[in-house]
This record gives C-alpha cells, structure tokens and sequence, in this order.
C-alpha cells in the first residue's frame, strides 16, 4: 500500500474576486480602506502574505518539490499584491510600484500613513482638534469624519 502525503494546496485567488475598495486608499482615507483591505485578504486566504508572517517554504516532502512550494508562494504574493494594487490611488502606485514582495509594499503604505513621527501626530491632532461639522452635514458623515 503506497502512502500519499498530504500537502495543504492553497488556490489561486480568482481575479473575479478581488474586491473593489471605494474610495481607493489616497491622503484621507487609510483607516477605513485599512480595515477593508485586511478584511478582503483574509476573505481570501492571503492576510499572511501581507503582513509577512506567510511561511515560504515548510520542508517539503516526497510529494511536494520545493519548486511547487516556491510557485505556491509567489501565486499567493501576486494576488494579495494584485489585490493592494487595485484598491489604491495612482499616487500611492508609484511608491510600491518597484515592489515584487507584497509585505515590504504593505510597510511602506504603514510607514506613510501610521506614523510614530511626532510632528505628524501633532499635525493630525490638530486637525482632529480644529474639524468643526459643516452646516447641512450629516452627523454620522461627521462622526465617520472624526474617526478617522
């Protein structure tokens, strides 16, 4: 009796299922299209390839080439890229535009848009601090406003 090793196959994320993300990340909307996009990768089996943690290559087995462990991982980075690339304005394209591995693409956009810099946490605060609701503008408009 010949013994089969298992070996976990992750599937190619269908290009018909990559989500359109409205509005597209630009300037002022990281915190919403941030819970979006983790939301749309893990939905899609690729939140690991994101944030860095996706295990390239396990010991592969008599039934698994490191080869097809190898194609296996790079399948997964193309789609969470793809999936990244298409939810965020040109502007921000440029800036991970030299980028082949989707996690160093993921820390620039983080870099940029949370930062420890203590002259853009002021800055942000005082734009909290000074958002004042605008006559006709609904409360809950407002309220997403002030959250992020």
């Amino acid at each position: 009796m010949t013994q089969v090793a298992s070996t976990t196959s992750y599937p190619k994320l269908n290009i018909h299922k990559f989500q359109d993300i409205k509005p597209k990340l630009g300037r002022d909307s990281w915190s919403s299209w941030n819970r979006e996009i983790l939301a749309t990768v893990r939905e899609g089996g690729i939140y690991a390839v994101i944030n860095g943690t996706d295990i390239t290559c396990n010991t592969p087995n008599s039934m698994t080439s490191l080869t097809q462990l190898m194609d296996e991982w790079h399948n997964r980075n193309n789609s969470a890229y793809n999936q990244m690339l298409l939810c965020i304005s040109l502007e921000l394209q440029t800036m991970i535009n030299d980028m082949d591995i989707t996690s160093e693409a993921w820390k620039i956009l983080l870099g940029k848009f949370e930062s420890h810099n203590p002259s853009k946490i002021s800055i942000t605060r005082t734009h909290y601090e000074n958002y004042h609701m605008i006559e006709g503008q609904s409360v809950v408009t407002y309220l997403t406003i002030m959250r992020e």
